[in-house]
Protein backbone atom coordinates (compact mmCIF):
# COMPACT_ATOMS: atom_id res chain seq x y z
CA UNK A 1 0.00 0.00 0.00
CA UNK A 2 1.38 3.39 -0.99
CA UNK A 3 0.23 6.16 1.37
CA UNK A 4 0.96 9.79 0.59
CA UNK A 5 -0.37 12.89 2.36
CA UNK A 6 -0.65 16.53 1.20
CA UNK A 7 -0.46 15.64 -2.50
CA UNK A 8 -1.74 19.15 -3.36
CA UNK A 9 1.79 20.38 -2.59
CA UNK A 10 3.38 17.68 -4.73
CA UNK A 11 4.45 18.21 -8.32
CA UNK A 12 2.42 16.15 -10.79
CA UNK A 13 5.48 14.27 -12.11
CA UNK A 14 6.49 13.25 -8.59
CA UNK A 15 2.98 11.94 -7.95
CA UNK A 16 3.31 9.83 -11.11
CA UNK A 17 6.34 8.13 -9.53
CA UNK A 18 4.30 7.43 -6.41
CA UNK A 19 1.58 5.77 -8.48
CA UNK A 20 4.08 3.09 -9.54
CA UNK A 21 5.07 1.96 -6.03
CA UNK A 22 2.39 -0.42 -4.75
CA UNK A 23 2.38 -4.12 -5.76
CA UNK A 24 0.19 -7.13 -5.01
CA UNK A 25 1.47 -9.72 -2.52
CA UNK A 26 2.88 -12.95 -4.03
CA UNK A 27 -0.02 -15.07 -2.80
CA UNK A 28 -2.53 -12.58 -4.23
CA UNK A 29 -4.34 -12.09 -0.91
CA UNK A 30 -3.31 -8.48 -0.56
CA UNK A 31 -3.88 -6.40 -3.72
CA UNK A 32 -1.68 -3.39 -4.31
CA UNK A 33 -3.38 -0.14 -3.40
CA UNK A 34 -2.80 3.59 -3.29
CA UNK A 35 -4.14 6.00 -0.69
CA UNK A 36 -3.51 9.67 -1.41
CA UNK A 37 -4.87 12.35 0.88
CA UNK A 38 -4.86 16.14 0.91
CA UNK A 39 -6.91 19.27 1.24
CA UNK A 40 -7.64 21.08 -2.03
CA UNK A 41 -5.95 24.46 -2.14
CA UNK A 42 -5.85 25.46 -5.80
CA UNK A 43 -8.43 25.59 -8.60
CA UNK A 44 -6.21 23.65 -11.02
CA UNK A 45 -3.82 21.86 -8.66
CA UNK A 46 -2.95 18.19 -8.24
CA UNK A 47 -6.07 17.32 -6.22
CA UNK A 48 -8.45 18.95 -8.71
CA UNK A 49 -6.67 17.22 -11.58
CA UNK A 50 -7.13 13.82 -9.91
CA UNK A 51 -10.78 14.56 -9.12
CA UNK A 52 -11.54 15.38 -12.74
CA UNK A 53 -10.06 12.11 -13.95
CA UNK A 54 -11.42 9.98 -11.06
CA UNK A 55 -14.32 8.43 -12.98
CA UNK A 56 -12.23 7.63 -16.03
CA UNK A 57 -9.39 6.14 -13.96
CA UNK A 58 -11.71 4.38 -11.48
CA UNK A 59 -10.39 6.28 -8.47
CA UNK A 60 -12.60 6.06 -5.38
CA UNK A 61 -13.14 9.54 -3.92
CA UNK A 62 -13.89 9.98 -0.22
CA UNK A 63 -14.48 13.56 0.92
CA UNK A 64 -15.40 15.08 4.26
CA UNK A 65 -15.41 18.43 6.05
CA UNK A 66 -15.09 19.70 9.62
CA UNK A 67 -18.81 19.30 10.40
CA UNK A 68 -18.53 15.52 9.99
CA UNK A 69 -15.71 15.06 12.50
CA UNK A 70 -16.29 17.86 15.05
CA UNK A 71 -17.66 17.10 18.50
CA UNK A 72 -20.88 18.98 19.42
CA UNK A 73 -20.33 22.36 21.05
CA UNK A 74 -21.78 23.08 24.50
CA UNK A 75 -20.47 26.65 24.84
CA UNK A 76 -22.60 29.76 24.40
CA UNK A 77 -21.83 31.63 21.20
CA UNK A 78 -21.97 34.97 23.01
CA UNK A 79 -21.58 35.77 26.69
CA UNK A 80 -20.42 32.32 27.82
CA UNK A 81 -19.64 32.55 31.60
CA UNK A 82 -16.33 30.69 31.11
CA UNK A 83 -15.15 31.48 27.57
CA UNK A 84 -16.89 34.75 26.77
CA UNK A 85 -17.87 35.53 23.14
CA UNK A 86 -16.76 32.78 20.75
CA UNK A 87 -14.21 34.11 18.22
CA UNK A 88 -15.17 31.33 15.81
CA UNK A 89 -18.81 32.46 15.66
CA UNK A 90 -18.34 35.34 13.21
CA UNK A 91 -15.91 38.03 12.07
CA UNK A 92 -16.20 41.47 10.55
CA UNK A 93 -16.09 41.59 6.75
CA UNK A 94 -14.51 44.34 4.67
CA UNK A 95 -17.77 46.36 4.77
CA UNK A 96 -17.91 46.30 8.55
CA UNK A 97 -20.76 43.79 8.69
CA UNK A 98 -20.83 40.41 10.43
CA UNK A 99 -19.68 37.41 8.41
CA UNK A 100 -20.47 34.00 9.92
CA UNK A 101 -17.73 31.41 10.36
CA UNK A 102 -19.33 28.74 12.55
CA UNK A 103 -22.48 30.77 13.16
CA UNK A 104 -23.61 28.34 15.88
CA UNK A 105 -23.71 25.32 13.57
CA UNK A 106 -21.43 23.33 15.90
CA UNK A 107 -24.33 23.08 18.39
CA UNK A 108 -26.41 20.97 16.01
CA UNK A 109 -23.87 18.24 15.20
CA UNK A 110 -24.43 14.55 16.00
CA UNK A 111 -22.43 13.04 18.84
CA UNK A 112 -19.37 10.97 18.06
CA UNK A 113 -17.09 13.56 16.51
CA UNK A 114 -13.46 13.34 17.59
CA UNK A 115 -12.17 16.85 16.74
CA UNK A 116 -12.28 18.88 19.94
CA UNK A 117 -14.13 22.19 20.17
CA UNK A 118 -11.18 23.87 21.89
CA UNK A 119 -8.91 23.13 18.92
CA UNK A 120 -11.64 24.14 16.47
CA UNK A 121 -12.19 27.55 18.08
CA UNK A 122 -8.48 28.26 18.44
CA UNK A 123 -7.60 27.44 14.83
CA UNK A 124 -10.68 28.52 12.90
CA UNK A 125 -10.83 31.99 14.46
CA UNK A 126 -7.36 32.71 13.01
CA UNK A 127 -7.96 31.44 9.46
CA UNK A 128 -8.58 33.62 6.45
CA UNK A 129 -11.82 33.09 4.55
CA UNK A 130 -10.31 31.17 1.62
CA UNK A 131 -8.54 28.67 3.88
CA UNK A 132 -11.67 28.16 5.99
CA UNK A 133 -13.85 27.47 2.97
CA UNK A 134 -11.46 25.30 0.95
CA UNK A 135 -9.59 23.32 3.60
CA UNK A 136 -12.18 23.06 6.38
CA UNK A 137 -15.49 23.13 4.51
CA UNK A 138 -14.08 21.29 1.47
CA UNK A 139 -15.49 23.85 -0.98
CA UNK A 140 -13.89 24.42 -4.35
CA UNK A 141 -11.26 27.20 -4.26
CA UNK A 142 -12.44 30.62 -5.40
CA UNK A 143 -9.69 31.04 -7.99
CA UNK A 144 -7.59 33.78 -6.45
CA UNK A 145 -4.78 33.13 -8.93
CA UNK A 146 -7.10 33.02 -11.94
CA UNK A 147 -6.93 36.14 -14.08
CA UNK A 148 -10.73 36.15 -14.53
CA UNK A 149 -11.50 34.25 -11.31
CA UNK A 150 -13.62 36.99 -9.74
CA UNK A 151 -15.35 37.85 -13.02
CA UNK A 152 -16.25 34.57 -14.70
CA UNK A 153 -17.91 31.41 -13.41
CA UNK A 154 -18.48 28.41 -15.64
CA UNK A 155 -22.25 28.54 -15.17
CA UNK A 156 -25.25 30.68 -16.19
CA UNK A 157 -25.58 33.59 -16.78
CA UNK A 158 -21.93 33.74 -17.91
CA UNK A 159 -22.44 30.53 -19.92
CA UNK A 160 -25.32 30.38 -22.39
CA UNK A 161 -27.20 27.03 -22.29
CA UNK A 162 -27.99 25.22 -25.54
CA UNK A 163 -31.68 26.13 -25.88
CA UNK A 164 -31.08 29.84 -25.31
CA UNK A 165 -28.13 29.69 -27.72
CA UNK A 166 -30.37 28.38 -30.52
CA UNK A 167 -32.78 31.30 -30.05
CA UNK A 168 -29.93 33.81 -30.09
CA UNK A 169 -28.43 32.32 -33.27
CA UNK A 170 -31.78 32.55 -35.06
CA UNK A 171 -32.10 36.20 -34.08
CA UNK A 172 -28.53 36.91 -35.14
CA UNK A 173 -29.15 35.46 -38.59
CA UNK A 174 -32.44 37.26 -39.13
CA UNK A 175 -31.31 40.63 -37.76
CA UNK A 176 -27.74 40.49 -39.13
CA UNK A 177 -25.99 41.19 -35.85
CA UNK A 178 -22.52 42.72 -35.73
CA UNK A 179 -19.83 40.03 -35.67
CA UNK A 180 -16.06 39.81 -35.29
CA UNK A 181 -13.37 37.16 -34.87
CA UNK A 182 -10.08 36.68 -33.04
CA UNK A 183 -7.26 34.33 -34.07
CA UNK A 184 -4.21 33.15 -32.11
CA UNK A 185 -1.55 31.47 -34.26
CA UNK A 186 0.80 28.59 -33.47
CA UNK A 187 0.79 24.80 -33.49
CA UNK A 188 -1.98 25.27 -30.92
CA UNK A 189 -4.28 27.25 -33.21
CA UNK A 190 -7.40 28.98 -31.90
CA UNK A 191 -10.14 31.09 -33.47
CA UNK A 192 -13.17 32.52 -31.66
CA UNK A 193 -16.38 33.87 -33.22
CA UNK A 194 -18.28 36.72 -31.55
CA UNK A 195 -21.59 38.46 -32.17
CA UNK A 196 -23.29 41.41 -30.47
CA UNK A 197 -26.97 41.81 -29.67
CA UNK A 198 -27.87 45.37 -30.84
CA UNK A 199 -30.65 45.67 -28.24
CA UNK A 200 -28.72 44.71 -25.12
CA UNK A 201 -25.18 45.36 -26.47
CA UNK A 202 -24.09 42.01 -25.00
CA UNK A 203 -21.26 40.20 -26.79
CA UNK A 204 -21.61 36.45 -27.29
CA UNK A 205 -18.75 34.03 -28.02
CA UNK A 206 -20.87 31.66 -30.10
CA UNK A 207 -18.35 29.29 -31.70
CA UNK A 208 -14.68 28.35 -31.64
CA UNK A 209 -12.06 26.43 -33.59
CA UNK A 210 -9.34 24.78 -31.50
CA UNK A 211 -6.51 22.58 -32.72
CA UNK A 212 -3.99 21.31 -30.20
CA UNK A 213 -0.77 20.55 -32.02
CA UNK A 214 0.73 18.16 -29.47
CA UNK A 215 0.31 15.16 -31.77
CA UNK A 216 -0.22 16.55 -35.26
CA UNK A 217 0.55 19.87 -36.86
CA UNK A 218 -1.43 21.38 -39.74
CA UNK A 219 -0.57 23.91 -42.44
CA UNK A 220 -2.25 27.31 -42.22
CA UNK A 221 -4.32 26.60 -45.31
CA UNK A 222 -5.93 23.64 -43.57
CA UNK A 223 -6.56 25.68 -40.42
CA UNK A 224 -8.20 28.35 -42.58
CA UNK A 225 -10.58 25.85 -44.20
CA UNK A 226 -11.56 24.41 -40.82
CA UNK A 227 -12.10 27.86 -39.30
CA UNK A 228 -14.66 28.69 -42.00
CA UNK A 229 -16.53 25.45 -41.35
CA UNK A 230 -16.89 26.26 -37.64
CA UNK A 231 -18.85 29.47 -38.24
CA UNK A 232 -22.39 28.32 -37.51
CA UNK A 233 -23.76 31.65 -38.78
CA UNK A 234 -22.16 31.08 -42.17
CA UNK A 235 -18.79 32.41 -43.26
CA UNK A 236 -18.79 36.06 -44.26
CA UNK A 237 -15.56 37.61 -45.54
CA UNK A 238 -16.75 41.08 -44.48
CA UNK A 239 -16.66 40.15 -40.78
CA UNK A 240 -13.60 41.82 -39.19
CA UNK A 241 -10.92 39.34 -38.11
CA UNK A 242 -8.23 40.40 -35.62
CA UNK A 243 -5.17 38.17 -35.38
CA UNK A 244 -2.01 37.87 -33.32
CA UNK A 245 0.12 40.80 -34.56
CA UNK A 246 3.36 38.84 -34.08
CA UNK A 247 2.25 36.47 -36.86
CA UNK A 248 2.58 38.87 -39.80
CA UNK A 249 3.58 36.12 -42.19
CA UNK A 250 0.73 33.90 -41.00
CA UNK A 251 -1.69 36.78 -41.60
CA UNK A 252 -0.46 37.06 -45.20
CA UNK A 253 -0.63 33.29 -45.70
CA UNK A 254 -4.29 33.19 -44.64
CA UNK A 255 -5.17 35.79 -47.26
CA UNK A 256 -3.79 34.00 -50.32
CA UNK A 257 -5.38 31.33 -52.50
CA UNK A 258 -8.57 29.55 -51.53
CA UNK A 259 -8.32 30.43 -47.85
CA UNK A 260 -9.23 34.10 -48.22
CA UNK A 261 -9.34 35.04 -44.53
CA UNK A 262 -8.37 38.72 -44.37
CA UNK A 263 -6.97 39.60 -40.95
CA UNK A 264 -6.08 42.85 -39.26
CA UNK A 265 -3.16 42.80 -36.79
CA UNK A 266 -4.78 42.98 -33.37
CA UNK A 267 -4.21 45.48 -30.61
CA UNK A 268 -1.99 43.40 -28.33
CA UNK A 269 -1.93 45.61 -25.24
CA UNK A 270 -2.30 42.74 -22.75
CA UNK A 271 -3.32 44.63 -19.64
CA UNK A 272 -5.70 46.99 -21.44
CA UNK A 273 -7.23 43.96 -23.16
CA UNK A 274 -7.62 41.94 -19.97
CA UNK A 275 -9.21 44.86 -18.18
CA UNK A 276 -11.55 45.48 -21.12
CA UNK A 277 -12.69 41.83 -21.02
CA UNK A 278 -13.14 42.07 -17.24
CA UNK A 279 -15.27 45.15 -17.71
CA UNK A 280 -17.48 43.25 -20.16
CA UNK A 281 -17.77 40.25 -17.81
CA UNK A 282 -19.14 42.38 -14.99
CA UNK A 283 -22.86 41.91 -14.37
CA UNK A 284 -24.93 44.98 -15.17
CA UNK A 285 -27.47 46.59 -12.86
CA UNK A 286 -30.10 46.87 -15.60
CA UNK A 287 -30.57 43.15 -16.28
CA UNK A 288 -28.05 41.36 -13.99
CA UNK A 289 -26.38 39.93 -17.10
CA UNK A 290 -22.69 40.25 -17.97
CA UNK A 291 -21.74 42.20 -21.07
CA UNK A 292 -19.92 39.12 -22.41
CA UNK A 293 -21.40 35.62 -22.41
CA UNK A 294 -19.93 32.34 -23.65
CA UNK A 295 -21.92 29.65 -25.46
CA UNK A 296 -21.74 26.26 -23.76
CA UNK A 297 -20.24 24.70 -26.91
CA UNK A 298 -17.08 26.86 -26.54
CA UNK A 299 -15.46 24.30 -24.25
CA UNK A 300 -11.85 25.45 -24.65
CA UNK A 301 -12.73 29.08 -23.99
CA UNK A 302 -14.64 28.18 -20.84
CA UNK A 303 -11.80 25.96 -19.63
CA UNK A 304 -9.20 28.71 -19.92
CA UNK A 305 -11.40 31.38 -18.34
CA UNK A 306 -12.42 29.23 -15.38
CA UNK A 307 -9.30 27.14 -14.67
CA UNK A 308 -6.19 27.57 -16.82
CA UNK A 309 -5.42 31.27 -17.35
CA UNK A 310 -3.61 32.28 -14.17
CA UNK A 311 -1.38 34.83 -12.49
CA UNK A 312 2.00 33.83 -11.14
CA UNK A 313 2.03 32.72 -7.49
CA UNK A 314 4.75 33.83 -5.10
CA UNK A 315 6.44 31.21 -2.91
CA UNK A 316 4.34 32.35 0.04
CA UNK A 317 1.15 31.56 -1.87
CA UNK A 318 0.16 35.16 -2.61
CA UNK A 319 -0.77 36.22 -6.14
CA UNK A 320 1.50 38.34 -8.34
CA UNK A 321 -1.15 40.29 -10.25
CA UNK A 322 1.48 42.03 -12.34
CA UNK A 323 2.45 38.74 -14.00
CA UNK A 324 0.28 36.46 -16.14
CA UNK A 325 1.69 33.03 -16.96
CA UNK A 326 2.13 32.66 -20.72
CA UNK A 327 0.52 29.24 -20.99
CA UNK A 328 -2.94 27.85 -21.78
CA UNK A 329 -3.95 31.25 -23.12
CA UNK A 330 -4.87 30.67 -26.77
CA UNK A 331 -8.61 31.13 -26.35
CA UNK A 332 -8.42 34.08 -23.98
CA UNK A 333 -5.80 35.76 -26.20
CA UNK A 334 -8.05 35.43 -29.26
CA UNK A 335 -10.98 36.76 -27.22
CA UNK A 336 -8.90 39.73 -26.09
CA UNK A 337 -7.64 40.41 -29.64
CA UNK A 338 -11.18 40.51 -31.00
CA UNK A 339 -12.92 42.57 -28.33
CA UNK A 340 -10.22 45.15 -27.63
CA UNK A 341 -9.35 45.57 -31.32
CA UNK A 342 -13.00 46.01 -32.29
CA UNK A 343 -13.13 48.94 -29.87
CA UNK A 344 -9.76 50.49 -30.63
CA UNK A 345 -8.34 49.65 -34.06
CA UNK A 346 -9.29 52.54 -36.30
CA UNK A 347 -11.92 53.90 -33.91
CA UNK A 348 -10.00 55.91 -31.34
CA UNK A 349 -12.55 55.02 -28.69
CA UNK A 350 -9.82 54.20 -26.20
CA UNK A 351 -6.69 56.17 -25.50
CA UNK A 352 -4.21 53.39 -24.71
CA UNK A 353 -1.41 53.48 -22.23
CA UNK A 354 0.57 50.75 -20.51
CA UNK A 355 -1.07 49.55 -17.29
CA UNK A 356 0.70 47.77 -14.46
CA UNK A 357 -1.36 45.22 -12.65
CA UNK A 358 -4.63 43.53 -13.56
CA UNK A 359 -7.30 44.12 -10.99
Amino acid sequence: MANCDEIELMHWTILQEGLQMSITSRDGKWPGGDCFTSTRKFTSGTVQRLLESAEEKKIAVMAWCIWEILEPCTRLCKGDPVYGDCPAYARLNKDGGEEFICGGKAHDLPTGGFYQIADFVKKVSLLDRDTWETQWLNLRPQGGSLVYGEYFKDEPPYVVPTLEAEVLLRRAKEEKWQRCMGIDFGSNFYACFLMQDPLTMIWYAYAEYWHQGTTTDLPLTEHGKRVKLQDVLGWNSRVPVYADPSGRQAIRDLEVGEVGIYCTPANNDVYSGVNHVKKLLMRRQSDALPGLRIFHRCARMRLELSRLYVHKLHKDGTTDKDTIIKKDDHGVDALRYALLSFETVGTGRYRLRHLRGVW
